[in-house]
């Protein structure tokens, strides 16, 4: 497809082209190669001045940087691509690239900056009648509020989130939520409805086929059951002769 487009497309065939191929590496986290056609494609849309095209460009090459870690770059490719979308006017991409710089406050620990974020991407979406941008929205401050112990607030984002991801059939959103209230009720000792919110977004995750929420939520499911099963040491302690059950 890419010698198809160069040859039937010129220069801009090739960039859509290269883009199209580096979102496809980038979704098998092989980013070095993701990084590769990104980069060339946005050289493309440089030259030939496709301001839309380079903000899509930059959007993907921060991606990558976020994705490996590298978050100062990641932060200068979001910015410039958010500087873009300002100044033509799209409003959709513009909530892309606010996500992207939430995402990188979030894991750099920079949580009042990612509240800013994430709140004018909710703002955004809600604004356009976007719910399953609002529901990513709502689903990145309840991140935001559990990483600092604010659990009534992660919850209520996420149950909102939750709302919307099932209403409109976002499995993985759907998935991922219930994680994170799961997290949020055994962060808060509520072990039964921990459990429940657990087995619930694993069997999501199986039916998906999402590796890595398999395993992060049968872990977790593992963990509630050592921590049900401390509780219940703690008010039957063993003695050596009677069997400790499980709660």
């Amino acid at each position: 497809d890419l010698q198809i487009r160069t040859d039937n497309g010129g220069r801009a065939g090739r960039a859509s082209a290269l883009y199209g191929l580096a979102e496809v590496y980038r979704a098998r986290d092989e980013y070095d190669e993701a990084e590769k056609a990104y980069s060339e494609a946005l050289q493309i849309r440089t030259d030939i001045g496709d301001r839309a095209g380079r903000a899509d460009a930059l959007w993907g090459l921060a991606a990558v940087h976020r994705a490996r870690g590298e978050y100062d770059e990641a932060a200068r490719l979001y910015s410039e691509d958010l500087q873009i979308r300002t100044d033509i006017g799209d409003r959709a991409g513009r909530t892309s690239a606010l996500w992207g710089l939430a995402e990188v406050h979030r894991a750099r620990d920079e949580y009042d900056e990612a509240v800013k974020f994430h709140t004018e991407v909710l703002q955004i979406r809600t604004d356009i009648g976007d719910r399953a941008g609002r529901a990513d929205a709502l689903w990145g401050l309840a991140e935001v509020h559990r990483a600092r112990t604010e659990y009534d607030e992660a919850a209520r984002l996420y149950s909102e989130a939750l709302r919307i991801y099932t209403n409109v059939g976002n499995r993985d959103g759907r998935a991922d939520t219930l994680w994170g209230l799961a997290e949020v009720h055994r962060a808060r000792d509520e072990y039964d409805e921990a459990f429940k919110k657990s087995s619930e977004a694993l069997q999501v995750y199986t039916d998906i086929a999402h590796k890595d929420g398999i395993s992060k939520a049968s872990k977790g499911l593992a963990e509630i059951q050592r921590l049900r099963a401390n509780g219940v040491e703690r008010m039957f302690p063993f003695d050596g002769g009677l069997h400790v059950w499980s709660m």
